[in-house]
């Protein structure tokens, strides 16, 4: 999930989250763990802001949290994520936010996964799970982060069809990087991420599963695509889930009014009435649900959206861009 303060003074609403069932080239190295002490830190305005608590239950992404126990939690976060090199390149957009690094904080999130606050550098994650299961939740709001800072948030649609497109591939894009990452966790001897996410169990009867996207990625690799092939075959699998497609199509569209909450979520998987399967993506998902997009909303996501560093390559501008993606069978 992520919020957008820079989008709600504008009147329009950005946020994203990755929702449960309602439980509650080399790449760049990660800085070193931050020197502060419990009676030096500083808490950032924009972490404050969110949270009054900020001391008992955050910490910078790098390390250095007031509260102990948060902070054995987010050096575990950071050993994990850190076999993988995706995750790595996630990190560093983090650990280099702005002038300071981002921060993640741990607290019960009813019904989420996992929040990114857009513009705040704010990852906060459920504090109840395995650090495994914060992996795999957390990778899909370090890839918001990601997109924040190539731009994607800069974008300014010209209509409807382009505000929606623009969620999609936000979410898309975040999906299929956390799906390559889980993958080289896997691959690396770390597969606890992978098999979280792909556990029907961590999904509620009323929950989108994204286990059949994941897999889409796995069958790719499998089947002797690239990396930058199979990326764009899981971007592409996400478009074929009609929930999904629904879900952020009414988000998108409801931006204005929704915005006017402060605790306004996408994502939320018990507002979604249709049910997905953990592993088959079902008949009705062979057809395009959705528009396509404009050649103008195209050129300006395919410009920002697909980048891996680790790989050295878009894998977005690779396919061609985002119309010749969606318009393949």
């Amino acid at each position: 999930m992520r919020f957008s303060f820079k989008k709600l003074a504008a009147g329009l609403l950005a946020a994203t989250c990755l929702v449960g069932p309602g439980i509650s080239n080399v790449p760049a190295a990660i800085p070193p763990k931050s020197e502060a002490t419990p009676t030096t830190l500083v808490i950032p305005p924009r972490v404050s802001s969110l949270y009054n608590n900020a001391a008992q239950i955050c910490g910078p992404i790098t390390g250095g949290a007031a509260n102990p126990v948060i902070e054995k939690r987010i050096q575990d976060f950071n050993q994990v994520i850190s076999k993988s090199q995706t995750g790595r390149d996630l990190l560093q957009a983090a650990a280099t936010y702005d002038s300071q690094p981002a921060w993640i904080c741990f607290k019960q999130v009813e019904g989420l996964h996992a929040v990114y606050y857009i513009n705040r550098g704010v990852l906060t994650v459920a504090l109840n799970k395995t650090t495994d299961e914060i992996v795999a939740d957390a990778a899909h709001e370090l890839r918001h982060l990601f997109q924040e800072k190539a731009g994607i948030h800069n974008i300014e649609p010209k209509d409807n069809n382009d505000r929606i497109h623009l969620e999609y591939a936000g979410e898309a894009d975040a999906e299929a990087t956390t799906s390559l990452m889980m993958w080289e966790l896997k691959e690396a001897g770390h597969p606890g991420p992978w098999n979280a996410h792909n556990n029907p169990r961590n999904y509620g009867p009323r929950s989108i599963c994204y286990a059949h996207i994941s897999t889409s990625f796995k069958n790719a690799i499998e089947g002797g695509k690239t990396v930058s092939e199979a990326s764009r075959i899981t971007f592409r699998a996400w478009y074929r889930d009609r929930d999904l497609l629904s879900y952020y199509k009414d988000t998108a569209l409801a931006g204005i009014s929704a915005a006017k909450s402060p605790e306004s979520t996408l994502h939320m998987h018990q507002r979604v009435q249709q049910t997905s399967s953990c592993h088959n993506p079902g008949p009705e998902r062979t057809t395009r649900g959705y528009e396509l997009p404009s050649p103008y909303i195209s050129e300006k996501i395919s410009g920002v959206t697909g980048r891996l560093p680790a790989y050295d390559i878009n894998y977005i501008q690779q396919g061609g861009g985002l119309l010749p993606i969606l318009m393949a069978p």
